[in-house]
């Protein structure tokens, strides 16, 4: 079966005509060349245009001609469609016919709905790569904008949140600072009244000759040394006690704790002297020792926080000392004759101060506007007996905000008015 290319000047399979002459003008026509009214055609695959099933027939038989069409987005009419997807193959095996009937508009694409085109070399492909040129993509950039602005409104609302709490801490930090600078200026407002109130120089009581008789006869060492000679504050003390403070005798416990006694009680007597309370010489020891669980019945019956001035008596080994816890000042001040450090000492008082209200009060006390210091202004020793007259003597001044005026020249005429003061069972001064 002979094979030609046969090509036309215009192959318009969508006219309402009857035949079209694929023979006219010559056996080979070209059609890849442009018409005179610059129309692209394309290329057309005539192989797809006859029925296989009439090739080979002689050329009198009609040819059914079905075209198919490839996807094209650039679609204006059925027209314009076939003329667009013409594909050319020049090998076609197409047998040589006069005329080639055709069909009708209405029957050519009966059954096939719109005709589709092949899109061969589409820039519509290269689009579709983009995501941004898909049906998708505004309604998701919609919802991804969305997203992000309410997420943004979320993160600004925390941010001011944020930035209200941070105001507000910085204005309680504003005020807290002020607080505490009043709390100072007062504490100095306080002091300065305090020193005010402290006497600039004391003046020593005379021992009269009854006093002195009385004296005598307490240190009496002929007369029996137990005997009793003063019973007050749960305490009986003996002349044996009292000799402990002749000479350069070292003061013994009984003496020690009946003197801060009598001060204690006169703070009780008379209101213009700070509140006292007096511990005993066993305490500091034990609280030393054994910790606070084995003091904290000391003041079963007494609210330490209720008073002004805690006095408490140092023994250590051979030497006497005292210590004063300042409520009012929120000092704790130790008072060595023979001006040494005892840092363990203030320690212990601090802890015990706190660890009193805890077990006490039930609540947690604010140590940080406390202070603890050992004083080395105080009037020192120059011997090695007279330490626990001096400590009693801190005590005495200490209770009553009086300045120490005495000296280790006023010792022996201290250790006979103390004599006096606890055969009186009172302080000489009032």
């Amino acid at each position: 079966m002979p094979t030609v290319d046969l090509t036309v000047d215009l192959v318009d399979l969508t006219k309402q005509s009857d035949t079209v002459d694929l023979t006219k003008q010559s056996d080979t026509v070209d059609l890849t060349r442009e018409p005179k009214d610059r129309t692209r055609y394309g290329r057309v695959d005539l192989t797809s245009l006859v029925s296989p099933s009439l090739v080979g027939q002689s050329s009198s038989a009609p040819i059914v001609v079905r075209p198919t069409f490839a996807d094209n987005p650039f679609l204006l009419s059925d027209k314009a469609a076939f003329r667009s997807g013409l594909f050319y193959r020049p090998d076609a095996p197409v047998r040589l016919l006069d005329k080639v009937k055709c069909l009708s508009d209405n029957s050519l694409f009966a059954g096939q709905g719109r005709p589709t085109v092949r899109r061969v070399n589409s820039f519509q492909d290269k689009i579709d790569k983009f995501k941004w040129c898909r049906d998708d993509f505004l309604p998701k950039f919609r919802d991804a904008s969305a997203r992000l602005s309410a997420s943004a409104r979320k993160i600004g609302e925390q941010l001011e949140a944020e930035s209200k709490c941070a105001a507000a801490i910085a204005d309680d930090a504003i005020a807290e600072r002020i607080e505490r600078q009043l709390k100072e200026h007062l504490k100095i407002t306080e002091a300065l009244l305090d020193d005010e109130d402290v006497e600039q120089e004391t003046v020593l009581p005379t021992l009269d000759d009854a006093m002195l008789a009385k004296i005598r006869y307490a240190q009496n060492r002929s007369l029996n040394s137990n005997e009793i000679l003063v019973s007050k504050f749960r305490l009986d003390i003996r002349r044996c006690d009292l000799l402990t403070l002749s000479g350069l005798s070292w003061l013994n416990d009984n003496v020690i704790n009946f003197y801060m006694e009598m001060i204690a009680e006169r703070s009780q007597n008379n209101s213009k002297y700070p509140k006292v309370y007096a511990f005993n010489t066993f305490f500091y020891s034990t609280l030393s020792s054994s910790g606070y669980q084995r003091v904290r019945r000391f003041t079963k019956k007494v609210d330490i926080f209720e008073k002004d001035v805690i006095l408490v008596p140092v023994h250590l080994s051979v030497h006497w000392c005292m210590a004063k816890i300042d409520m009012k000042k929120k000092q704790v001040v130790y008072y060595d004759s023979m001006h040494s450090t005892n840092k363990n000492a203030l320690d212990t008082l601090l802890d015990y101060v706190a660890s009193e209200h805890k077990d006490k009060k039930n609540q947690i006390l604010d140590m940080s506007g406390w202070t603890a210091f050992c004083d080395k202004t105080v009037p020192q020793q120059q011997n090695g007996s007279d330490c626990g007259v001096f400590a009693c003597t801190f005590a005495e001044y200490s209770s009553r905000n009086a300045k120490f005026t005495f000296s280790q020249e006023n010792m022996p005429y201290m250790r006979m008015r103390m004599v006096y003061e606890i055969c009186t069972g009172e302080l000489l001064i009032k």
